[in-house]
């Protein structure tokens, strides 16, 4: 962030500059100064946020796609392994 900062504000002499030498590099200043903060907003703010939106839809996904084949689904029977006699006492 500071070194985006620090380039565009190192452009601005360039970019404001009214001599007529400076006519020809005025417009590489303006694409580079605004194209280095225009990079800087994307990075740090819309990555990171159609990130968040792609997990979350992907999330919701998946719950829509469970909740949709629910009915289809074949019931199991739960059956318990060990057959334990409820009268005798655990750990004799």
């Amino acid at each position: 962030m500071l070194t985006s900062v620090n380039t565009f504000v190192g452009l601005l002499p360039l970019m404001l500059e009214t001599s007529r030498h400076a006519q020809s590099l005025i417009p590489m200043a303006v694409s580079l100064g605004f194209g280095v903060a225009f990079a800087t907003v994307i990075t740090l703010y819309l990555i990171p946020s159609s990130l968040i939106v792609a997990e979350d839809s992907g999330l919701s996904a998946s719950r829509l796609k469970s909740w949709y084949l629910r009915p289809f689904r074949i019931p199991t029977v739960r059956t318990s392994t060990s057959q334990r006699d409820p009268d005798k006492p655990i750990g004799k």
